[in-house]
């Protein structure tokens, strides 16, 4: 059973399996045992991710302020009326920190009326800037960031394991030419 187990995962000795067939499996098992060593290394770039993106969102909330501004025109809504979901720039009015009155574009729901009131986010010098990163999307980067490591590392041995292939056949059409030329005349009229 453990005999058979090795054979077919091409560790035995079988005459028809020739050195490069043999470098072409080491190969995949080099790669396969190199993704599962570089999974700790992924999780530990996306923890790090994910901790600098808690300590971004918490700095960004002790510099940003929540306001309500008050939508100066119609929101804008694209011509056929179909994209309705993505915010987009509208003038607005809001107080800034310090009592004094500002005005300027604000994200708005496509639609929205004039008059509207709408949440965002300004610094404290009263400008708009983005809502501060919420520990859900620290996290979701956090994820990305092992999911792209890993992805990286993976399409990188793709590439290196399909050059490889490609050398090895190479390899394999010249032996098998060879071969050919030397046993072909035996019994075909083939001669070289």
């Amino acid at each position: 059973m453990i005999m058979r187990l090795v054979r077919r995962l091409g560790f035995g000795r079988n005459p028809l399996r020739r050195r490069v067939d043999r470098i072409q499996f080491a190969a995949g098992i080099a790669a396969a045992l190199l993704i599962l060593a570089a999974l700790p290394l992924a999780l530990s770039l996306g923890h790090d991710a994910d901790q600098a993106g808690l300590t971004e969102g918490a700095r960004e909330s002790g510099s940003r302020t929540p306001v309500t501004a008050v939508l100066l025109a119609d929101a804008p809504v694209s011509q056929d009326g179909a994209d309705l979901v993505t915010p987009v720039l509208t003038p607005a009015r809001w107080r800034a920190a310090n009592g004094s009155e500002r005005t300027g574009q604000v994200l708005a729901w496509p639609g929205a009326q004039a008059g509207a009131a709408q949440q965002t986010w300004i610094d404290a010098a009263g400008d708009v800037v983005s809502a501060p990163l919420t520990p859900q999307q620290a996290h979701w980067r956090g994820m990305l960031t092992s999911a792209l490591a890993l992805g990286a590392l993976g399409a990188a041995l793709a590439v290196l394991l399909g050059i490889l292939h490609w050398a090895l056949n190479r390899r394999r059409y010249a032996l098998w030419d060879r071969e050919w030329r030397q046993f072909g005349p035996q019994w075909t009229k083939y001669r070289a």
